[in-house]
């Protein structure tokens, strides 16, 4: 990976969290203190702790690979709960999928409304396609959402992906041409594509690899009781 895109994904989450520009650029630990949060994130050598105050000495404490580790995380967290553990990964390149300017697709968020509707509750909250800033939906002849994809900017430098795809349509590539899609509209639009793969969802990792996205870093986040 080319140290300016580092540099870019370094300095995007710096300004998600509020952080100077360059807090994020050199290895280590940074410690962040915020009332209503309790994460950790692992980009590539640097360790970011957000926790309260009251949280943050006892989590001092911890290395680096037991402060990203959940169970050490809701030991500490007073009674937490566990809202989420991704691995982060980046690419760099366009897709070149020969399927993908044959796939018809609609830019519309009303189509990617109707395709959750016909998704898994836990799918829908995971990817959260409607609410993205760009969305790409693809239907059947009859009109019947099959599978979307899009992606929100962070910070306008990052594109967060997301692909959703129907149940009755899985495993025959929709969704890696849908996410191909994605992909190459946030490059177009000069934004770093970004993949969240939830912790052990095999299939978004694969997922991932086949579009050429490279591992960074993970992100866990812990609900804090009382805040």
């Amino acid at each position: 990976m080319d140290a300016n895109t580092e540099a870019i994904v370094r300095l995007c989450f710096a300004r998600q969290l509020g952080l100077a520009d360059d807090a994020l650029e050199g290895e280590g630990r940074v410690a962040v203190v915020r009332d209503d949060l309790l994460m950790t994130l692992r980009l590539w050598r640097t360790v970011v702790v957000v926790a309260p105050a009251d949280l943050q000495r006892g989590l001092a404490e911890l290395d680096d690979r037991a402060v990203t580790d959940p169970s050490a995380l809701l030991a500490r967290s007073g009674g937490g709960r566990l809202l989420g553990e991704a691995q982060l990964s980046v690419a760099v390149d366009f897709d070149s999928h020969p399927e993908l300017r044959r796939l018809e697709i609609e830019p519309d968020p009303g189509a990617a409304v109707a395709l959750e509707r016909r998704c898994p509750p836990d799918d829908v909250t995971e990817v959260g396609l409607s609410e993205m800033e760009q969305v790409f939906v693809h239907a059947a002849p009859d009109g019947t959402p099959l599978a979307g994809s899009g992606h929100s900017a962070w910070a306008g430098l990052v594109a967060d992906i997301g692909v959703l795809t129907a149940p009755d349509a899985r495993r025959g590539g929709l969704g890696r041409l849908l996410a191909g899609i994605a992909v190459n509209d946030a490059l177009d639009s000069g934004l770093v594509p970004v993949w969240r793969a939830r912790r052990g969802s095999a299939v978004s990792e694969r997922l991932a690899q086949r579009l050429g996205f490279v591992p960074f870093g993970a992100q866990t986040t812990v609900a804090v009781p009382g805040r």
